[in-house]
């Protein structure tokens, strides 16, 4: 396969993943906070809650940065 036909469809992967990693970040941390700030989220287990905006954090964060890694290695 041609290389530059391999980049940019390593491009498109890239772009997918990366969105999908901001809307783990906007889905998981944005949005709760924003609810429990405003007080429209009743929590009754905040530890539940906490846990929750941790794991979709994380996981947003490491979706981004594979996909920040991945394009590095096309230079």
């Amino acid at each position: 396969m041609n290389v530059a036909i391999r980049n940019e469809q390593t491009k498109l992967l890239v772009g997918a993943i990366n969105n999908l990693g901001v809307a783990a970040i906007v889905t998981g941390v944005i949005a709760p906070t924003t609810i429990f700030v405003l007080g429209s989220l009743p929590v009754e287990d905040p530890l539940r809650l906490l846990s929750f905006v941790s794991i979709c954090l994380v996981t947003g964060v490491f979706m981004i940065h594979r996909a920040r890694r991945t394009l590095e290695s096309l230079v």
